[in-house]
């Protein structure tokens, strides 16, 4: 019975942990997202240059077989500073995709189709006894006429 409850004990906890985690992930996805609603955004660092300790956590999308932004350890994240989490502060970067036309926009003979923005934000949120080891990461799609 020693055993039995020391075991649901411990999962109570990991999913404790695993919760916090996915809640700051998801309020860094937030945030991310809310800087894309402002009137001007970026400056991207181009998709030819690679990361480095002064970047912006703002980044255009790499193209090719070389690794995701989110998966490059010389990417600089942007740190959360508002809200209270257990554990390290949650972090996001965005990544600015091509752009692409707008098939739904004008279609008159004499106008170009309008072209739309799309970005990734990817965050990783922290549990509080995982150290520096992310637990979860997001991901959302977002687009800016």
């Amino acid at each position: 019975a020693m055993r039995g409850t020391t075991m649901q004990e411990r999962m109570a906890g990991n999913f404790r942990e695993t919760n916090a985690a996915f809640q700051a992930a998801e309020a860094a996805l937030r945030v991310g997202e809310q800087y894309l609603n402002l009137a001007t955004v970026g400056p991207f660092k181009a998709a030819t240059s690679a990361c480095s300790t002064g970047d912006s956590g703002l980044y255009e999308e790499r193209i090719g077989d070389n690794p995701e932004r989110w998966e490059d350890t010389d990417c600089v994240w942007i740190t959360v500073t508002t809200g209270n989490y257990e554990g390290q502060a949650p972090e996001y970067m965005i990544e600015q995709r091509r752009a692409y036309a707008d098939v739904t926009g004008s279609l008159a003979a004499d106008a170009p189709l309008p072209e739309s923005r799309y970005y990734r934000v990817t965050a990783r949120g922290y549990s509080a006894s995982s150290g520096n080891t992310p637990v979860t990461i997001l991901q959302s799609s977002y687009r800016r006429e």
